[in-house]
């Protein structure tokens, strides 16, 4: 839901940009700005300033309806002033009440403007009654009145879609990571690394759709629930039957993605980031473009994460050293059109690593101090 504040703001610069517009075009038409017209600035200029003395002393409910009052009121007297506007300025008022996302807001809105409007014919010395027309004009506003609350409608819908993606992704993220203790944050901290990069190939002209890389870099080892704990969790090598079964962890990981009717454009970064440019790598050994341009960004960003943090099998390297062996396999596990850019948002995948890494010792160190407490 949009705050009273932006909606106010955005009010007051569209009915300013209104009335510079008008005077454009007074002077281009006239020549001069005619008398009414210093009325109709004044109007859109400071329609809502009775408003914004007072709304913060409001209820939201209270805001909203006397927000929607004034909107008419002003839309009203721009129609007045200005008549040969016609009724299509009353569709704007429509638009404040989507953003509201209620009913009765669009009921609300529907009444005031067709009371607004029938008083301006009333009084006005111009304006003439057309009963044929008005009626006319009367369903296609009702219409787009109806239109209007559906479309908002939908977006309330995919909006409740969203948040239950993200409380989906989130419980699938804690179930990882509670497997594995070495790899606590590791997800959270590949989607960084990856937006980071996402972001400077984005500025070069590489198509990345950031928050589809966002959400499939936080999920891309979400298979690994099905791994086996004694093989997340094992305190050295593993055995070629125990590296095998944990390579299963791409298609597990798209298959629960697919079962939760994430798109296409989110499963294949999942199933394929351990791919390589080489084609040595898993599950399909596809070579160079045919691994997609986001499972590519995440591989950089899961082996980055991967080696500037202790594992149960050796100690972190350095941000330098992570960087260095990235670059010696740049060509063959890495897409050596992308490491460029990866050296190029170096400094602040360094900068950001040192940060996540430095909470984590703190997390990891306030969640130890509470279990012993607990024994």
């Amino acid at each position: 839901m949009y705050s009273m504040k932006k909606i106010i703001l955005t009010a007051w610069i569209g009915t300013t940009l209104g009335a510079i517009i008008l005077i454009g075009v007074s002077i281009f038409l006239f020549e001069e700005i005619p008398k009414d017209f210093y009325a109709l600035m004044v109007v859109l200029i400071l329609g809502y300033l009775p408003f914004i003395l007072i709304y913060q002393y409001l209820s939201i409910v209270k805001q909203r309806f006397l927000f929607l009052i004034i909107t008419y009121i002003i839309l009203g007297l721009v129609l007045y002033l200005a008549p040969y506007i016609g009724h299509v300025i009353f569709y704007f008022g429509l638009i404040y009440a989507a953003l509201f996302k209620e009913k009765i807001y669009f009921v609300f809105s529907f009444l005031i403007s067709i009371v607004i409007y029938t008083a301006i014919i009333y009084v006005h010395p111009i304006i003439s009654l057309y009963p044929f027309m008005e009626i006319v004009q009367f369903f296609v506003f009702l219409s787009y009145t109806i239109f209007l609350y559906f479309v908002s409608k939908m977006m309330v819908r995919q909006e409740k879609i969203n948040s239950m993606y993200t409380k989906t992704m989130e419980a699938l993220v804690l179930a990882i990571e509670a497997k594995d203790e070495y790899t606590r944050g590791h997800s959270t901290r590949v989607a960084e690394y990856s937006i980071i990069l996402g972001k400077t190939l984005k500025e070069s002209g590489f198509p990345v759709d950031l928050e589809v890389l966002r959400i499939s870099s936080l999920l891309h080892d979400i298979g690994k629930v099905n791994i086996s704990n004694n093989i997340l969790q094992k305190q050295g090598k593993l055995t070629i039957e125990e590296y095998e079964e944990i390579k299963k962890h791409p298609v597990f990981g798209a298959e629960i993605a697919k079962s939760l009717e994430f798109p296409d454009e989110i499963i294949n970064p999942i199933l394929f980031h351990h791919e390589r440019k080489d084609g040595k790598g898993y599950p399909n050994k596809l070579v160079g473009d045919e691994i997609p341009l986001l499972a590519r960004i995440i591989s950089i960003a899961d082996t980055f994460d991967a080696l500037t943090t202790n594992r149960s099998y050796r100690r972190a390297y350095s941000t330098f050293e992570a960087r260095n062996i990235i670059l010696e396999n740049s060509g063959t596990q890495f897409d050596d059109q992308l490491t460029p850019y990866f050296i190029d948002c170096f400094p602040k995948l360094k900068k950001r690593a040192e940060q996540l890494i430095e909470l984590e010792k703190k997390l990891s160190k306030v969640m130890d101090e509470e279990v012993k407490a607990l024994h």
